[in-house]
């Protein structure tokens, strides 16, 4: 796991606490669900995905850098550098939350996009402390989202890698918790001599035709397991 995943687990948590206590905070996540269709004949090229599977669900993120000003002294202004925010819903208002630095506390902070303008125009810190961001010299915070590689879920696919005389390759992959940096690696082989009909993991693939370019291909039964 990277620092930047690291850092949205960390995120998560101390939303979540939050939302306990003081937020009515509601994290946006996205649900994708999925397998490749089995039910007609298809076609991939080397390097393409062949076969998919997956489930789970992810955040979207932004970053802010700005200085919030909560009153004229240097104390009283919280500043942000690269901060990731999580999309999420405060008091059903769109909203990115985060944490902040203000003295000597880490706290939940969360944005707000009242006017639903994609900018943020006031704040919320997990003390009950808030204000608009259009006064005491603070302005709006135009932002956009990201989708996080970081999700809670799986994805399982294989990869087409050629053919190389009656030899076939493959690669399988498997992905937890990211869908960017697999936790599994396989590459596997099979012998069209022996068998045009790939068997893997208890799913079925039909070779109709096959190149060191593409592949021409059936799925005929079972599927890979999540």
């Amino acid at each position: 796991m990277n620092k930047y995943s690291s850092s949205l687990s960390i995120l998560v948590v101390l939303i979540l606490v939050a939302g306990c206590t003081t937020f009515n905070v509601k994290p946006d996540y996205i649900r994708s669900v999925g397998e490749t269709d089995a039910s007609t004949e298809l076609k991939a090229y080397v390097g393409d995905i062949l076969y998919s599977k997956y489930d789970y669900s992810s955040r979207d993120y932004t970053r802010v850098t700005t200085v919030i000003k909560m009153g004229m002294l240097p104390a009283n202004q919280v500043g942000l550098t690269d901060a990731v925010m999580l999309r999420s819903t405060l008091d059903g208002k769109p909203a990115a939350c985060g944490q902040a630095q203000r003295g000597v506390y880490t706290m939940a902070l969360c944005l707000l996009d009242n006017n639903n303008d994609n900018s943020f125009d006031s704040f919320k810190f997990a003390d009950g402390s808030e204000g608009s961001l259009l006064k005491r010299g603070n302005s709006p915070i135009p932002y956009s989202y990201r989708t996080s590689d970081e999700v809670d879920g799986i994805k399982k696919e294989i990869i087409y890698q050629g053919r190389e005389g009656d030899t076939l390759r493959f690669r399988y992959r498997e992905y937890i918790k990211d869908i960017v940096r697999p936790a599994y690696d396989q590459t596997v082989e099979y012998n069209l001599n022996e068998d045009n009909i790939v068997t893997f993991r208890g799913m079925r693939i039909l070779v109709e035709e096959a190149t060191n370019q593409d592949i021409l291909y059936r799925i005929i039964s079972g599927t890979i397991d999540l």
